[in-house]
């Protein structure tokens, strides 16, 4: 018998377990996703969160330093308190999942048993592409932040504060994947939704026969359960997992985004207007994500309704 391969949600997973967000693993010899409770992740959780409780000292501690002049003292102040609420917002999106973790473990369980038993043999390609776009992005994001912040803002402050400003960065590279293992799920629930309707469709033209056969009436209960089974799963478990986690990502990029529009309207930087765009475009990435994964999420009420 061949084995099962998690493809599609096995590379989320794996990051975001050395990301220290939860650690959900495949285990390869019982052929199911499982919790590793090992002392390295728990290290790694324990070091990320301390970090970030590090950065959070440091900002309220080097408050007032590198105030621009190109901005008043409002801009300045609520720019200040965007980095700030950065890093708490990750500070609790990361642990209220790790203290939800067996709820977690339950819903991606399901979600395989589910895709293994009804979506034999197909292939998503959205998880693995979306994969890959957010590793690039990502790549993209911090290359401009490395540029921007490092070098252009804060050349005459002090190294801690240097430092405690990459928990920005880790803000953004730590929701784009917990959004994306998100998505991911949703993905794979949208086509076994797809899958029951089919079905759905063909037994109900088959009952409008004058004969109808015991076996069709069976298969019939069958998917009415699935689909209340699936939606149970989305509107209590998902929700309860994802759904404060994506309501921070969303209450924070609409304090981010306007932020930066604010800064880029003010600041002279002396570059041209499509470098401009550009760069504003590239700061945004973290907020246009967070408005596709409720875009694309939404989909999956169409298809219940």
């Amino acid at each position: 018998m061949k084995k099962y391969k998690p493809v599609e949600l096995y590379p989320y997973y794996c990051t975001c377990r050395y990301l220290g967000i939860f650690c959900i693993e495949y285990d390869y010899h019982m052929g199911r996703f499982r919790l590793r409770r090992s002392i390295i992740f728990y290290l790694i959780h324990l070091i990320v969160q301390m970090y970030l409780i590090s950065c959070m000292v440091i900002l309220v501690c080097f408050w007032t330093f590198h105030f621009t002049d190109e901005m008043t003292a409002t801009g300045n102040h609520y720019e200040r308190l965007v980095l700030l609420l950065a890093m708490i917002i990750q500070f609790v999106q990361n642990t209220w999942l790790f203290l939800l973790q067996k709820l977690q473990i339950h819903v991606v369980r399901q979600v395989e048993l589910y895709k293994r038993k009804y979506l034999t043999g197909l292939r998503l390609q959205l998880p693995q592409r979306l994969f890959l776009v957010l590793v690039f992005a990502n790549i993209i994001y911090f290359s401009n932040f490395l540029n921007v912040c490092i070098s252009d803002w804060l050349t005459h402050i002090s190294i801690m504060f240097r430092i405690s400003t990459i928990g920005f960065f880790w803000r953004a590279m730590t929701s784009s994947f917990i959004q994306g293992t998100y998505i991911s799920l949703i993905h794979v629930i949208r086509h076994l939704l797809k899958s029951n309707q089919a079905q759905l469709t063909v037994l109900v033209h088959q009952l409008q026969q004058p004969k109808r056969s015991c076996g069709d009436i069976l298969r019939l209960r069958a998917c009415l359960d699935m689909h209340d089974r699936l939606l149970i799963l989305c509107t209590d478990e998902v929700s309860v997992v994802y759904g404060f986690s994506i309501w921070l990502c969303m209450l924070f990029s609409s304090l981010d985004s306007t932020n930066i529009l604010y800064i880029t309207m003010l600041t002279d930087t002396g570059k041209s207007l499509y470098e401009n765009i550009l760069r504003s475009v590239i700061w945004l990435s973290p907020t246009i994500m967070t408005a596709a994964t409720a875009l694309m999420s939404d989909t999956v009420h169409v298809q219940v309704n």
